[in-house]
């Protein structure tokens, strides 16, 4: 993996590359981000990407992981208006 692309950045701007990132590293499927402790599905559902959340839970990404604040996925795809989003994640 390129030291200069994150999963983190790859799942808030809902790019692609994360897919062939996370097949070549699936340990980073449920990394957590040191700041807040927050994981990749965290970041694609605060940006509103909803391909990108589908494309994590298919992988199997932990859909009730909570960061250091105990807010989950679903949390943040609320606040943020991105309805979405969290149909898929309610589904």
């Amino acid at each position: 993996m390129q030291e200069s692309v994150s999963v983190f950045d790859l799942a808030r701007t809902g790019n692609q590359t994360l897919e062939k990132i996370l097949n070549e590293n699936p340990e980073q499927l449920d990394a957590r981000e040191i700041k807040l402790g927050e994981t990749p599905l965290h970041f694609a559902a605060a940006g509103g990407h909803t391909a990108t959340v589908k494309l994590l839970l298919s992988k199997g990404a932990d859909i009730n992981s909570t960061n250091d604040f105990l807010r989950t996925p679903l949390h943040y795809a609320a606040i943020m208006g991105h309805f979405d989003v969290v149909k898929v994640l309610c589904a």
